[in-house]
C-alpha cells in the first residue's frame, strides 16, 4: 500500500469515528436535560470541531 492509499484510509477511518461520535451524541442527548449537556466541555470541544470540519469543506463525504 503506498503512502496516498495510506492516507486515504486513514481518513476514512477518521470520518467513520466523526459519525460515531454523532451518534453517541444523539443517544447520549436523548437521556440527559437539555441544560446539563449545555455546559458539558466535550459538547464545547465537539462544537469546534465541527465548526473547523465545516470551514474546511470537510462534510462532504
Amino acid at each position: 500500500m503506498n503512502q496516498i492509499e495510506v492516507v486515504e484510509k486513514l481518513n476514512d477511518i477518521v470520518c467513520e469515528q466523526a459519525k460515531i461520535i454523532d451518534e453517541l451524541y444523539i443517544i447520549l442527548a436523548q437521556h440527559i436535560q437539555p441544560e446539563d449537556i449545555a455546559g458539558m466541555s466535550v459538547i464545547d470541544r465537539m462544537q469546534r470541531v465541527a465548526n473547523t470540519r465545516n470551514e474546511i469543506g470537510g462534510n462532504e463525504r
